[in-house]
């Protein structure tokens, strides 16, 4: 076929711009009056694309323009792909990289020969890529760009030469994921009075947009939680009370994100204790599954009622008043500071010279301190926060006590006579993040607490605390 290509033809910027929209207005001026008629790509150039394995081909789409100074005239053309020695030509040598010819059997092109009648001012190529047969080709060369070269020709009429080639270049062939946006186990404090209900995100993973109509299938992992009690010396379970969580999603084409449902109206008779709720992508409508990220558990832990302290009131065995050394100085650090919300605010025992108690050195036992709490009530729960900084006083266990006998209130913090041991020593662990950590204690009812320090990171019964709460009902 003879091939009429306008090589040399100049034009302006606005007028290319024109001329790709196809548009009818101002055609007159867009050409040269001796090319009465001129065909050209819209949108030509080179397109890189990446294709996703769904089970579907990809489609793509362009079309071919008629304009110059008299397009009302039929016109003739063909839309073909390029041989791979003008493709080494025109993008391999040129550019250095090896560009390979996509196989017949990896793409197919709609209507070829292209007819435009008087009143014609464009048609539409159909392409469509096979990606499952690609993906074939890029696994057997990943060092080639496959590329699908389609230039326009014609044998009767004039073609632009700068809008003659549109040219995809396979970038990646990718199978997108489905998975959680968030995995492993993750801990929510729970009050008992309160319904607790939470979404986890699903998503394609990778930072693939979505594009498909999408439903995956969600289940409960009890392998999950026989693994991880296995793997970290737990006992926790499903819970003993009714829940709910979604058994499937659904991800439309124009969202980028659904969720998995997870609720419990009702705690019923649970105060404390554990429940992990783990749940599994079991299967897609589409793609595959994460396995990196199919996985979700919430771990609740089950606390009661999360007391109002703002009336209450703090004693120790000894607290620190303010104290300057050489070079440094010390913050009052009394004991109401467990009390007052802020964390950068403490309570220590009394190591200088300054402040009140008796505990005046580290040998003088146990340092303790011990909260009024106005008025009895039930206890499920203690909850303690550290000392800032990891080189300071770290605590490592604690001893809890309760009582009711209102000359406690006045004897020394240390003193055990009138108070009701907690079974059970307390550990703490070693982080430094001053996060709060909540001991499930057995029910217990009384007005004052007392903690007892039993011993520290630092060594000894070193005592400090940032903050002091309590649960229950």
């Amino acid at each position: 076929m003879k091939r009429h290509i306008i090589r040399n033809l100049w034009l302006p910027t606005a007028a290319l711009l024109v001329s790709a929209g196809c548009a009818e207005s101002d055609i007159q001026e867009l050409f040269p009056s001796e090319y009465s008629k001129i065909l050209y790509i819209k949108d030509a150039g080179d397109k890189n694309v990446t294709l996703y394995v769904t089970g579907k081909d990809m489609e793509y789409s362009f079309r071919v323009c008629k304009g110059g100074s008299d397009p009302g005239q039929s016109a003739e053309a063909r839309v073909q792909v390029m041989s791979q020695e003008d493709l080494n030509a025109a993008y391999s040598i040129p550019y250095g990289k090896p560009y390979r010819l996509l196989t017949s059997d990896a793409y197919s092109i709609g209507t070829q020969d292209i007819d435009f009648g008087p009143d014609d001012k464009a048609q539409t190529v159909n392409v469509t890529l096979k990606v499952d047969r690609i993906k074939d080709l890029t696994a057997s060369d990943n060092e080639s760009l496959w590329t699908l070269p389609i230039e326009l020709v014609s044998a009767t009429d004039s073609v632009n030469a700068e809008n003659n080639r549109y040219v995809l270049i396979v970038n990646e062939v990718s199978e997108p994921l489905i998975g959680f946006r968030k995995t492993g186990v993750e801990e929510f404090t729970c009050d008992i009075s309160t319904p607790f209900s939470l979404k986890v995100p699903v998503s394609l993973t990778g930072g693939v947009e979505n594009q498909w109509d999408i439903t995956a299938d969600i289940g409960i992992d009890t392998d999950f939680l026989t693994a991880y009690n296995s793997a970290n010396g737990t006992d926790y379970a499903l819970p003993d009370v009714s829940y709910n969580v979604s058994t499937g999603v659904s991800l439309p084409g124009d969202r980028q994100e659904t969720s998995v449902d997870i609720s419990i109206p009702d705690f019923g008779h649970r105060t404390s204790g554990y429940m992990m709720i783990p749940v599994r992508i079991t299967g897609t409508s589409i793609f595959s599954i994460s396995s990196a990220e199919s996985r979700y558990a919430a771990l609740l832990h089950l606390v009661g009622k999360k007391f109002d302290r703002s009336s209450w009131q703090a004693r120790a065995c000894s607290e620190q008043h303010f104290e300057q050394f050489d070079g440094w100085s010390e913050a009052d650090s009394r004991a109401q500071n467990v009390l007052d919300g802020d964390i950068t605010t403490i309570w220590h025992y009394k190591y200088g010279s300054k402040g009140e108690g008796t505990c005046a050195g580290h040998n003088a036992g146990k340092h303790c301190i011990m909260i009024d709490t106005r008025s009895r009530r039930m206890f499920t729960q203690i909850g303690l926060v550290q000392r800032a900084g990891g080189e300071w006083n770290i605590l490592k266990s604690v001893r809890f006590w309760v009582s009711d006998n209102d000359a406690v209130w006045n004897a020394n913090a240390s003193e055990k006579t009138g108070w009701t041991p907690i079974d059970g020593i307390y550990t703490m662990s070693p982080d430094t993040d001053q996060r709060e950590h909540i001991f499930d204690i057995p029910a217990t009812e009384g007005r004052y607490l007392k903690v007892e320090v039993v011993e520290s990171l630092k060594g000894g019964d070193v005592g400090a605390f940032a903050e002091i709460y309590c649960y229950g009902k």
